[in-house]
């Protein structure tokens, strides 16, 4: 998770290094150490700054700046393991940017000091710190009911917000069809949103739908101008076609804007051959999508896949040698979407990599999922924290390259 940037000037001088330690994921150490989420970024930031003011000079002086990205890891140390791996041989000296309550100008550590005060806006820890099963993000919706207010209130039963990476939906369709993907639609359900989750912000807002008639700039404008009023972190869009969203981050690019920073449509082993719930849904899944996934191979935005077991049809209760029993078992939507023969073609694939492997038929399609070359994050829902758990074991399974032939050679029927 490191970098290095560097300035060179092109007379000779040494070579200064400062080292800009930032919060850090769990378990990045190199011996699968904690990381470490207590301010850094403020470290990082401040070191960064300092590297960019020096290389205001250094033209004149002579020499490199070098700026080296540390993630903080509190036992295994990024620094030691940078000098282990010879990053400082060519450097002539390095040091930190270090805020501080203690005063260490007379113990000799210090270079120089100065008395700087900071405010603090934010979360105090990121949600990486106490996942849950390997499991940081709530998924939910404007439309989803009750779902916001329920979530809202066990958040603050818990007290945990800090801990949650929080995803709502917005502009989702009047049951008559009438669209509301604008400026108005999105302030508006945002506020709702933030009262019924009793939160400040929102780290990931996504557009329920697409309305091809309004102009993507309108769309961009507003969701920058949520990020710089600090109640969005990140947006993106559900059932957004890779085309549009292309197009809007162009217009971001070219505006020196925010663009979108993940997409949702639906991704699954099974394809979801007919669209369930009206109002033109997007899939990647099939032959339908080899052009987006290829999209999305190429871009890499992040691709948050809701429907990931094809709304229970890959769940395990589904039997592929009777294709009776998703109708019984389904509800109206799965059987509109998913109940179809070719995909019980699909589930006795994966029926049979799940026998030979003794796993549930639901890991291996989750498995599948993470390993098509797509930065994917499945979308699931379970009836029990047991089911929960054995769905996020999928996490620990790397199928075969006869395995995943195999079940590409299914899903691409």
């Amino acid at each position: 998770t490191g970098y290095r940037a560097e300035y060179r000037s092109a007379k000779p001088g040494p070579h200064i290094c400062y080292m800009a330690e930032y919060d850090a994921l769990p378990g990045l150490g190199e011996h699968g150490g904690p990381g470490h989420g207590c301010g850094h970024n403020m470290l990082g930031a401040t070191s960064v700054a300092a590297g960019i003011i020096l290389s205001r000079f250094v033209d004149e002086t002579g020499g490199w700046v070098v700026v080296l990205g540390t993630p903080a890891e509190e036992t295994d140390g990024a620094k030691v393991a940078y000098a282990n791996k010879g990053v400082f041989r060519d450097l002539d000296a390095a040091m930190i940017c270090h805020p501080t309550s203690v005063d260490y100008f007379k113990s000799g550590k210090s270079l120089a000091m100065d008395t700087i005060e900071f405010e603090f806006f934010g979360r105090a820890a990121h949600a990486a710190s106490e996942p849950e099963m390997g499991i940081n993000a709530l998924d939910t919706a404007r439309v989803y009911g009750h779902s916001e207010e329920v979530i809202g209130r066990w958040m603050k039963k818990r007290g945990n917000r800090h801990e949650v990476i929080l995803l709502t939906k917005c502009c989702h369709p009047l049951p008559d069809g009438t669209r509301r993907v604008s400026e108005q639609g999105i302030r508006q359900d945002l506020e709702t949103s933030l009262k019924m989750l009793g939160t400040d912000d929102i780290d990931i807002l996504v557009l329920h739908r697409d309305d091809p008639s309004v102009d993507v700039a309108e769309i961009v404008e507003t969701c920058s101008a949520l990020i710089r009023e600090g109640k969005i972190r990140a947006y993106g869009g559900s059932n957004w076609t890779h085309e549009r969203i292309a197009q809007a981050n162009a217009y971001a690019q070219s505006h020196g804007l925010m663009p979108f920073s993940v997409s949702s449509p639906n991704f699954s082993l099974a394809r979801q051959v007919v669209d369930p719930w009206g109002g033109n849904c997007v899939s990647i899944s099939g032959k339908e999508g080899e052009e987006a996934r290829a999209w999305y191979r190429e871009t890499q935005l992040p691709v948050i896949s809701y429907s990931s077991l094809a709304h229970g049809f890959l769940s395990g209760r589904v039997l592929g040698e009777d294709e009776t029993s998703g109708a019984r078992v389904l509800d109206r939507f799965a059987v509109k979407g998913f109940d179809w023969p070719e995909n019980y073609a699909r589930l006795r694939c994966c029926e049979a990599i799940a026998r030979k492997r003794g796993v549930t038929v639901p890991q291996v399609a989750i498995a599948w999922l993470f390993q098509q070359g797509i930065q994917a994050f499945a979308v699931i829902a379970s009836s029990s924290p047991e089911r929960m758990r054995q769905n996020a074991e999928a996490l620990k399974i790397v199928l075969t390259e006869e395995e995943n032939a195999a079940l590409n050679g299914a899903a691409d029927m």
